[in-house]
């Protein structure tokens, strides 16, 4: 059985595109586009772009991950937009464990729909220790 390792970009699918990853201030940029692309298509119910957006944002993430540079998401936690905040929380909670759940807690307590769901659910998780940073996986 042959294993391919993931690649660290994808090609147009659904109306998006994702190029390489050149370097940590585009993974930064992209994970901050594809945040907010989720946030959009989730609140309208297109799973099937929304879901695609996650996997662009787990390659960002992935990149940042693999190169050091998680804690460059810090401003991230403060983003005007709850998509972009959710994501950057939850990559914290695997560096900086209070200030993510600190965003988490108030994106749950917010009147974020879906996102504060997502929210609480990720916070109950990680108490519970069943919480997985997929972005680490490789």
């Amino acid at each position: 059985m042959v294993v391919k390792k993931k690649k660290l970009y994808l090609c147009k699918k659904n109306g998006l595109i994702m190029k390489k990853i050149g370097n940590v201030e585009e993974a930064l940029k992209m994970l901050e586009e594809y945040s907010i692309r989720q946030a959009q298509t989730l609140e309208t119910g297109n799973s099937k772009v929304g879901n695609k957006c996650f996997d662009y944002k787990i390659n960002c993430l992935s990149y940042l991950y693999k190169h050091g540079k998680l804690k460059m998401l810090e401003d991230y936690l403060s983003h005007e937009n709850v998509g972009v905040r959710e994501t950057a929380a939850y990559a914290y909670l695997s560096i900086c464990p209070q200030k993510g759940e600190k965003v988490l807690s108030e994106i749950a307590r917010g009147n974020y729909g879906f996102h504060s769901i997502t929210a609480e659910m990720t916070l109950k998780e990680w108490k519970e220790g069943h919480l997985s940073f997929i972005f680490q996986n490789d």
